[in-house]
């Protein structure tokens, strides 16, 4: 049950995005690739921290429509699947 007095930040619906892929695959990309690919991930990572998107790894902040905009986002999606998953706390 939650506290009468409620900070709005920790009551809000947060979400989780699980990265699945194939390690084989990645691992077999040049070495070049997979630098650029290593790049475009940081990038993707800190524009979810600009968007306010990202909380190390407790969730995301985001409605479910926004949390699914970045897992379509998502690098590692090209090679796999994101899962969106809603994190409560």
């Amino acid at each position: 049950m939650l506290p009468a007095t409620t900070d709005r930040e920790t009551s809000r619906m947060k979400y989780l995005l699980l990265q699945y892929g194939n390690e084989t695959e990645m691992l077999s990309h040049p070495k070049e690739e997979a630098g650029q690919l290593h790049g475009v991930y940081l990038a993707n990572s800190e524009a979810m921290k600009k968007a306010g998107a990202y909380a190390s790894t407790k969730g995301l902040r985001p409605t479910s429509d926004a949390a699914l905009v970045w897992a379509k986002r998502h690098p590692f999606a090209a090679y796999g699947a994101i899962e969106v998953r809603p994190v409560w706390g």
